[in-house]
């Protein structure tokens, strides 16, 4: 697993609006790779965290 293409992947997914449409994205950009798209599920559920928390959804 690449760093450097979850991150890339990770700002992707969070641009999109929906939850459907990021999960259809990383099943989509991740193919088999299972590894890689836990990483980016993780950086996004803490963006969402973060953000939920300080008020900016």
């Amino acid at each position: 697993m690449n760093p450097a293409e979850a991150e890339r992947l990770f700002h992707q997914a969070a641009a999109l609006p929906t939850p459907q449409q990021r999960a259809a994205f990383l099943q989509q950009a991740c193919r088999e790779d299972n590894e890689l798209r836990d990483r980016v599920e993780r950086l996004l559920a803490a963006h969402e965290a973060n953000t939920s928390f300080l008020g900016e959804e």
